[in-house]
């Protein structure tokens, strides 16, 4: 919709001072459409601007070539508004929701002004054809146009979403999001109603400050209530109005939200089974824990059997006899040369950092090892293997 709002009658007057011309979300037309009941067009500019971005359509004014020549005093007698709703919505389809209709009062008459949003129900039909804007007029569409509109993404469009989530699955959100990739909605005001009973203050505040902003995929949370006070309301029902500024235009929305949907559905678990599947969460976890813990174990028990020779006893007695051949030095650990050696423990980490591949080796091995005491040598090469790369 346009970004100018006409509702008061210096607003109309000045669109005839300023001359601003009918453009493609702008269009005029004298107020006889309504006191002749001029249903075509009527119907045919409000389903123009749904199948294409949204306009303005004030009625009243008596323009030429487009361009505003005067205001033409409005529609006089009772209110006809009701009557616009009624023929929009039971001669287009699907029918147009997506319209709101103004009075301006101007002494016993009337001017009305229609804005009109972009529908995401696209494409609307009038008399079995498709219109749509094309500079300031409207016109049919092409078969092309129609299936384009069809398709076309529809948060494109109007790209606020209002959803309900949830938390845990226990408690309800109102949940805004900004659909468009790109552009930002700004000066976001929301009128509130719903028919449970809420202790949070967050939709109060929604309601009285509204929003400044909402970025390009942003999404915001406001709290509702726990869902299953919430849902004590078999029928419980949410209904958000929004208007806010998208791509230079107003956006006005209506959403209405079913929450009596959600009971006994899957969103929303009764305690019972939300306790239980706490359970065996917990269940799982010590699983898992146990799992890990006797893994770490094992891994322990191996190192201590493996560094103390337990593991290898009988190879390393029978070697320690001369009757088998000499142990590999790699196969210990600095645990294992002091308990088999009998050695003291800097002695034995002297011995890991030469002969423990795991520890690298640098290329000095040999002339590291000859720099040990003579005694430590002889005793290691009673039992182990010499040998260097």
């Amino acid at each position: 919709m346009q970004s100018n709002t006409y509702r008061a009658l210096k607003d109309l007057e000045s669109i005839v001072t300023n001359a601003i011309p009918e453009g493609v979300a702008l269009e005029y037309k004298a107020s006889d459409i309504v006191t002749k009941k001029s249903i075509e067009k009527l119907c045919k500019t409000i389903t123009a601007f749904a199948n294409s971005a949204g306009g303005q359509f004030v009625v009243g004014v008596d323009a030429t070539n487009g361009v505003p020549m005067r205001l033409d005093g409005g529609v006089p007698g009772p209110s006809q508004r009701d009557w616009i709703y009624q023929i929009v919505s039971s001669r287009t389809s699907p029918p147009i929701e997506s319209f709101e209709v103004f009075e301006v009062p101007n002494g016993g008459s009337r001017y009305y002004v229609i804005d009109v949003s972009a529908s995401s129900l696209a494409p609307h039909q009038f008399d079995y054809k498709y219109y749509k804007r094309r500079g300031p007029h409207s016109e049919p569409m092409e078969h092309y146009e129609i299936e384009d509109v069809r398709s076309r993404p529809k948060g494109g469009l109007a790209p606020l979403r209002v959803e309900i989530g949830t938390v845990q699955e226990v408690m309800l959100l109102l949940t805004l999001k900004n659909d468009h990739s790109a552009e930002a909605l700004a000066n976001l005001k929301f009128s509130i109603t719903h028919n449970f009973k809420t202790e949070t203050k967050g939709l109060e505040t929604l309601t009285t400050r509204g929003l400044r902003s909402i970025r390009p995929g942003a999404e915001l949370s406001f709290y509702l209530g726990i869902a299953n006070d919430v849902l004590r309301t078999s029928d419980a029902e949410l209904t958000v109005v929004a208007e806010y500024d998208f791509l230079g235009k107003k956006v006005k929305e209506t959403f209405r939200l079913f929450l009596g949907d959600l009971r006994h559905t899957a969103i929303v678990r009764p305690p019972e089974v939300e306790a239980m599947k706490k359970l065996a969460e917990k269940v799982d976890e010590l699983v898992r824990e146990t799992k890990r813990a006797h893994q770490e174990y094992e891994h322990f028990l191996q190192k201590m059997i493996d560094g103390t020779g337990v593991r290898l006893s009988h190879s390393t007695v029978t070697a320690l006899q001369g009757k088998a051949a000499l142990l590999e030095p790699e196969d210990f650990d600095w645990v294992g040369y002091r308990a088999i050696l009998d050695i003291s423990s800097d002695d034995a980490r002297k011995l890991q950092r030469i002969f423990n591949q795991r520890f690298g080796g640098s290329g000095d091995e040999r002339e590291r090892y000859e720099k040990l005491p003579a005694d430590l040598r002889e005793r290691f090469e009673k039992v182990f293997k010499l040998r260097f790369e």
